[in-house]
């Protein structure tokens, strides 16, 4: 990447040359793209991050949830804090947030054992 230089010559200053960089993909980011590329997935989570939003009748145990680019969902969002989207539960819309520190486990659908990846709770 070349060095870039600003200068305002109205006020003969230099301007800042820092350029907001994307934050960097985790594993799980990668993976879970790589796997939405193929089919639907599955992930499983634990339901007492801070960050994570969902159902309230989600709460007991892990929540497993299906995704996929085929539920043609306007609002999925995957970065690098995690994916989120707006799912149907029972007929109700609900606001699903799912941070990447709260997956354990995701894989496809059609061959889970053969696409199943775990990770502690702490890992990224």
């Amino acid at each position: 990447m070349d060095n870039i230089i600003y200068v305002d010559f109205v006020n003969k200053k230099r301007v800042s040359t820092q350029v907001a960089l994307p934050e960097p993909k985790c594993d799980k980011q990668v993976y879970f793209e790589q796997l939405m590329d193929k089919g639907m997935v599955i992930t499983i989570s634990m339901p007492d991050h801070p960050d994570a939003k969902h159902p309230d009748h989600l709460n007991a145990g892990q929540i497993v949830l299906k995704w996929s680019y085929r539920f043609d969902l306007p609002d999925l969002t995957i970065s690098h804090q995690g994916i989120s989207a707006t799912l149907t539960f029972s007929g109700m819309p609900h606001k699903v947030n799912i941070p990447w520190e709260s997956v354990v486990e995701m894989h496809l659908t059609t061959n889970p054992d053969e696409t199943r990846r775990q990770w502690r709770i702490d890992a990224t």
